[in-house]
């Protein structure tokens, strides 16, 4: 096994006269050479977006509004990638974390890709192509899926919203807050899954209650063909949710 570690210095990026920077750049990664096998880590320390550069995007003044006249964010990343008998498996994790705002988390975990399909996508991404999914529709049906989630942690974004929210209702914070879950559940009732909607529902009045974290997973008891996925019944959306082992928490 090979392992190698780049860390670069401050890094700026320019253009029409503005710049956005970054304290850092660390990336680690170890695993075989031969066959690219291996496990990474990535992070992008400390972004930095000016206040002139967040005026021309937010012309509204939401921002402002919140109290951020400039925006830092930390880019992190994780994972390992196994390549075998002519297929790829990936499991990894990307995060980005907003100071004093909060921190979003992504994760996957899938196997069955075939290097070929790859390949191509990668070949139509360098030569500025659309791929042909017509073509690769046969391989990637069956890339099978064993993981996915989306995990929001607060950092002091939810409270400086919810005010805002509510005066844009034309009601209280409290109020908001108490007619969130209700009018949530009754939403997802569509999704033919009652116990679901119960969760999510109540997941949110936790988190809105008391704003630490939100996380969305989807952990099926057994890993999931994408041809599997694309045969679920439309009009049952609830039998899809219970396959893939949909899930909402809060707070934990």
């Amino acid at each position: 096994a090979l392992a190698e570690k780049m860390t670069g210095g401050k890094i700026t990026f320019s253009s029409n006269g503005r710049s956005v920077t970054a304290d850092g750049l660390e990336t680690t990664w170890s695993g075989d050479p031969n066959t690219g096998s291996g496990s990474y880590t990535m992070k992008l320390v400390n972004i930095a977006i000016p206040e002139s550069l967040i005026a021309l995007a937010d012309q509204g003044g939401m921002l402002k509004q919140l109290g951020y006249t400039s925006l830092n964010f930390d880019i992190t990343g994780d994972g390992k990638l196994e390549i075998a008998d002519g297929n790829i498996a990936v499991d990894f994790n990307f995060g980005l974390a907003g100071r004093d705002m909060a921190n979003l988390k992504f994760g996957i975990a899938a196997a069955d890709l075939p290097l070929t399909a790859y390949t191509e996508l990668q070949n139509a991404q360098k030569a500025g192509k659309e791929p042909d999914f017509a073509a690769l529709m046969p391989q990637i049906q069956n890339i099978t899926l064993s993981g996915l989630s989306f995990r929001f942690e607060d950092a002091s974004l939810t409270k400086k919203l919810l005010p805002m929210l509510a005066a844009m209702q034309g009601m209280d914070e409290k109020t908001l807050i108490a007619s969130a879950g209700p009018m949530m559940q009754l939403g997802l009732m569509q999704l033919q899954n009652e116990a679901f909607a119960k969760q999510a529902s109540a997941a949110v009045n936790s988190f809105l209650n008391d704003p630490k974290s939100i996380t969305i997973t989807a952990a099926p008891a057994a890993p999931v063909k994408v041809s599997d996925i694309m045969a679920m019944n439309p009009n049952a959306p609830g039998e899809a949710i219970t396959k893939l082992g949909v899930s909402v928490s809060a707070n934990d």
